[in-house]
């Protein structure tokens, strides 16, 4: 069917793991060949399943893959104008996928106003705003990601921009109407709230729910998820407002209704951490616990606030009260094996990022640490092994791959040339990217040591 997406994200991306078949069909040379096997058989030895690595981030991928999409269509946030002074985005994710398609996409495609039109993975692919989007007769595969309503420039995409400063540009009636006007047959929807990661902020949780009402979906919990919305509403504006104590009535309401708040994501905390902004992240974070002293996030997330600061005993104490608490709470088991690390604790760091792997199996960190660890106990070559696990399940890090040239130049040569392409690529992400941001922040001694 013809799939109309629409996102702030594409939610499409070329995995670097796939069935063997596909990455000899697929891959454009040897050192692809080379490296797309090396990460096949991993996920073999570790009996990860393949489907794991689908998330929310790239599920279209296998939908076109697997023959479910005929035609996309992705339906970006704002208007014609904003459409024009996004064009560069959109050239380099362009840009970017035609060197990964094993399908030839032709020529690159020109941009008329609020349009373009391309293929992806041999399929046709359009790029548009509501008010270029075609009607569409035909069934169609209707996929909503409520950061559409949220982030109203692809320049904003990013959840770490405009923290507790996001407001809906579109109303979702105002939405409804376009839908019903240029969709005839949405045969199938499918709505994301996308609160995880802070993408939408918890504040328009209800968004997902009043678009599934006007839609016609009808739920035995729909009415109770929109009420404890309207809470948490009120919670977050006496929080604001420095109310803790109707802050705590208004959020112990909203949990009573819809548990789902009680996550890493209902402060701005975590998006505050992401963008360096230490004083702000701690305000959000000692707030909660006068809200909620037995809010473990909070406790974690005080604990990677001190780890920034190389305050690691600090770090420890944050990270250990939280797992009192909650002993397999994932993220304060790999700051506290990171903060023992620190403090040259190897063995008690080595068994903390043991139990978190055993908890998280198929991310990257605890490959990278454990890497680190060996390095540090003299065992460099099961410390290669570790990083290239690191970087086969998605890390890409200046450090790391310092550390895998270093000890591929002395241990395996043969992966030189590939480490080559990624250093280049890691390079040329960083100048478009973070130095921007780096010397925006007066961070000169980290982009001298990127830049090495």
């Amino acid at each position: 069917m013809t799939l109309i997406h629409f996102d702030a994200h594409l939610d499409f991306a070329f995995p670097e793991v796939k069935d063997v078949r596909l990455i000899l069909d697929e891959a454009r040379n040897l050192a692809e060949i080379k490296s797309q096997l090396e990460k096949a058989i991993l996920f073999r030895r570790k009996k990860f399943r393949e489907e794991a690595l689908t998330d929310m981030g790239n599920y279209i991928y296998p939908a076109m893959r697997d023959g479910i999409i005929k035609e996309f269509y992705w339906v970006i946030p704002g208007d014609i104008g904003e459409f024009r002074r996004c064009r560069g985005i959109m050239k380099r994710i362009l840009e970017s996928l035609r060197k990964e398609d094993p399908c030839s996409p032709g020529a690159f495609p020109s941009f008329k106003p609020g349009f373009t039109e391309t293929r992806l993975y041999g399929r046709p692919f359009y790029i548009v705003v509501m008010d270029t989007l075609p009607a569409v007769d035909g069934p169609v595969l209707l996929d909503i990601d409520t950061d559409f309503f949220t982030v109203d420039s692809l320049k904003n995409a990013d959840p770490a921009v405009q923290i507790a400063r996001r407001k809906v540009w579109m109303e979702t009636d105002e939405f409804i109407g376009a839908i019903r006007r240029k969709i005839a047959d949405p045969r199938f929807t499918t709505i994301a709230h996308s609160v995880n990661g802070g993408f939408v902020p918890m504040i328009f949780k209800t968004i997902a729910d009043e678009l599934a009402a006007a839609l016609g979906y009808r739920e035995q919990g729909l009415k109770a998820r929109l009420t404890a919305g309207e809470y948490f509403r009120k919670f977050r504006e006496a929080f604001d407002g420095k109310d803790f104590g109707s802050a705590k009535t208004c959020y112990r309401e909203a949990l009573k209704l819809n548990p789902a708040y009680n996550v890493p994501d209902n402060t701005y905390g975590p998006l505050y951490l992401r963008a360096g902004n230490y004083r702000r992240a701690e305000k959000e974070w000692q707030g909660m616990l006068l809200v909620n002293g037995d809010d473990g996030n909070a406790l974690s997330g005080l604990g990677y606030i001190r780890l920034a600061r190389k305050k690691y005993r600090e770090a420890g104490d944050y990270f250990s009260a939280a797992l009192r608490m909650k002993p397999e709470h994932k993220e304060s088991l790999a700051g506290l094996a990171e903060a023992e690390y620190r403090l040259k604790n190897y063995a008690k760091a080595k068994d903390l990022i043991a139990k978190f792997e055993r908890l998280e199996p198929m991310q990257d960190f605890s490959r990278y640490l454990t890497g680190k660890i060996l390095e540090k106990t003299g065992q460099p070559q099961a410390a290669l092994t570790s990083y290239k696990e690191a970087l086969q399940l998605g890390m890409d890090d200046v450090d790391l791959l310092t550390r895998l040239v270093r000890l591929s130049r002395r241990y395996e040569k043969t992966n030189l040339d590939y480490l080559k392409k990624r250093c280049e690529e890691r390079r040329k992400s960083y100048l478009r990217l973070e130095k921007r941001i780096l010397l925006k922040k007066g961070n000169t001694t980290e982009v001298k040591r990127a830049e090495e």
